[in-house]
């Protein structure tokens, strides 16, 4: 597979962009826009935390079989796949930070749905369809604000972006489930992430001002 990745990126040319001597990421990253997208970025990941770390656990101490449990997780990379296949269609009639308070409170009802019903099918399958928003269209929105907010930085940007949502919101997500998980209950621990996503659509809202910041 890598040297299958490794044979397709050989046709892609360099993007080679001129910067001018002022350019400088520090005033793109004071921006009010910018610090609410990287905070949304890593509540989104941090309320992963639950469902990354116990998901198969918690399945299976609900009864379902380990097969059941692996199409679980194939059917939600199935329906993010078909996300990113059709987002830039989304992309033509919203804004990217439409979709990503959109990809929030869908997040935050999944977590519901899996802390109050995964026992039952028809919402198990629902709530795995539901990573379509939970990662396909959380990324795919934030990327095309990274690319946005920061026209000289791309590469620096998205570094950010990796770091702050997958590096410090994945580590602290899996800390706070693994000290609740036992600690409380399996509900609880979801209820946590939850208003974790659901903070982090609040703050996503600011995302979407245009009058004070001027991103350069």
């Amino acid at each position: 597979v890598f040297v299958a990745i490794w044979l397709s990126s050989l046709p892609v040319q360099e993007h080679r962009q001129q910067l001018t001597t002022h350019s400088h990421i520090w005033p793109v990253l004071k921006t009010s826009r910018v610090i609410a997208l990287l905070f949304a970025c890593f509540f989104m990941q941090a309320s992963h935390g639950p469902y990354y770390t116990f998901y198969s656990l918690f399945m299976e101490s609900l009864e379902y079989s380990r097969s059941s449990i692996g199409l679980f997780w194939s059917l939600g990379v199935l329906a993010e796949v078909v996300l990113f296949i059709y987002m830039h269609r989304l992309l033509s009639y919203r804004n990217a930070a439409f979709w990503l308070s959109c990809s929030l409170l869908l997040t935050t009802l999944r977590w519901l749905l899996m802390g109050w019903f995964s026992d039952v099918m028809v919402l198990v399958l629902f709530t795995q369809c539901l990573h379509a928003a939970s990662f396909g269209m959380f990324h795919a929105a934030s990327i095309h604000l990274i690319h946005e907010f920061f026209p000289h930085h791309r590469g620096r940007g998205q570094a950010l972006y990796s770091s702050v949502s997958f590096g410090a919101g994945g580590v602290l997500g899996s800390l706070y489930a693994g000290s609740l998980w036992d600690s409380t209950s399996p509900l609880t621990t979801f209820m946590i992430a939850a208003a974790i996503a659901f903070a982090g659509f609040l703050v996503s809202l600011r995302v979407h001002s245009q009058k004070s910041d001027q991103i350069g």
